[in-house]
C-alpha cells in the first residue's frame, strides 16, 4: 500500500489558516475582486438570519416558553404586580404573559 501524504504547507486547519491570513494581507491587484463571492453571501445569509431573530425574538420566546398573553381581565393579580413594579421603575408596562403548565405558587 502506498503511503499518501499531503504537502506541509498544505496539512491541516492552522495550515488552511495560515494560508488564509496570508492572503488578506497581500495587496489587492487591479481586476481582482476584493471579496470573494462565498463570504459576501455567508455574511447576507448570516445578518438576516440575525436580524429576523431581533425582530421575531418577543414571539420566538413566547413560543418556546409556550406562553401567551393575558388580560387585565385574565389574570387580575398578576396585572395588578406589574403596574406596581412598572410605576416604581418609571417605565412602561410590557406585555403580560403567563406559561403553559407552570403552576401557580401562592
Amino acid at each position: 500500500m502506498a503511503d499518501i501524504s499531503a504537502p506541509l504547507e498544505q496539512e491541516g486547519t492552522k495550515a488552511v489558516l495560515k494560508n488564509w491570513l496570508k492572503k488578506l494581507g497581500d495587496p489587492v491587484r487591479a481586476g481582482e475582486p476584493v471579496a470573494m463571492p462565498e463570504l459576501v453571501a455567508a455574511g447576507l445569509i448570516a445578518g438576516g438570519l440575525l436580524f429576523a431573530q431581533y425582530w421575531f425574538s418577543d414571539r420566538i420566546a413566547l413560543y418556546a416558553m409556550r406562553g401567551r398573553i393575558v388580560t387585565p381581565e385574565q389574570a387580575p393579580e398578576l396585572h395588578g404586580v406589574i403596574d406596581r413594579l412598572c410605576a416604581l421603575a418609571d417605565m412602561p408596562k410590557p406585555a403580560v404573559a403567563i406559561a403553559a403548565g407552570v403552576s401557580r405558587c401562592v
